[in-house]
């Protein structure tokens, strides 16, 4: 038996398919941005909160462990300000400061759409 497709069919699969994309573009970027925050915390951070280093604080790895892949899922949006706060006044480059901001945004907004 053939297979009929239909015009609304068609436009319903390609509307699938952009809204499948943009949400796979969004996880790579978010990705991204948790991969760069994590890189300039652990220049700032890593002594206590990484938790392959013989430095690292329980206390510290209780918040966030930067050795874990998943070091950022808890992190609520009062945390993620507070890091915000930090990085913004530590000596930390203008442009690290942007990457974290932007991740810091990101982490927000993804907690508002949960």
């Amino acid at each position: 038996m053939p297979i009929r497709v239909t015009f609304e069919g068609m436009l319903r699969l390609n509307l699938a398919l952009v809204l499948l994309l943009a949400s796979a573009g969004a996880h790579a970027e978010g990705i991204a941005l948790r991969d760069d925050a994590r890189a300039i915390l652990k220049t700032r951070c890593g002594s206590c909160h990484d938790g392959d280093l013989a430095t690292a604080k329980p206390a510290a790895l209780a918040i966030y462990d930067l050795s874990k892949s998943t070091w950022a899922d808890g992190l609520s949006a009062a945390r993620l300000e507070s890091m915000r706060r930090r990085i913004e006044r530590s000596p930390a480059s203008a442009d690290d400061r942007a990457r974290f901001a932007a991740f810091v945004e990101a982490e927000l907004a993804s907690k508002a759409a949960q």
